[in-house]
C-alpha cells in the first residue's frame, strides 16, 4: 500500500518509457494509454491515471452513506 501512495501522488510523472514498461506487464491490457497530463516541455502522465489503467474492468469501489452499514466511512474502531 506504501508503494500506491507514493506511486498516486500528486508529483508522480512518468514518460512514455516508463508507461510502457508499466503497462506491458499488465494482464489483459487493452493498447489503450491515457492522455498526457501534461504537454509541454514532455509529454508526461500521473501515476493516478497509469494506476486507474491498470484496475481491471468491472471493480468498482465505493462507500455507503449511511454510518450504520457494513460500510460506513467513518468507524470508531
Amino acid at each position: 500500500l506504501g508503494g500506491i501512495r507514493k506511486f498516486t501522488s500528486r508529483d508522480t510523472f512518468l514518460d512514455w518509457n516508463q508507461v510502457q514498461n508499466i503497462l506491458l506487464w499488465v494482464p489483459g491490457w487493452d493498447g489503450n494509454v491515457p492522455i498526457s497530463a501534461i504537454i509541454k516541455p514532455k509529454p508526461m502522465r500521473l501515476g493516478k491515471q497509469i494506476l486507474s489503467t491498470m484496475i481491471p474492468r468491472g471493480i468498482n469501489i465505493h462507500r455507503a452513506p449511511h454510518p450504520k452499514s457494513s460500510n460506513p466511512i467513518f468507524d470508531d474502531g
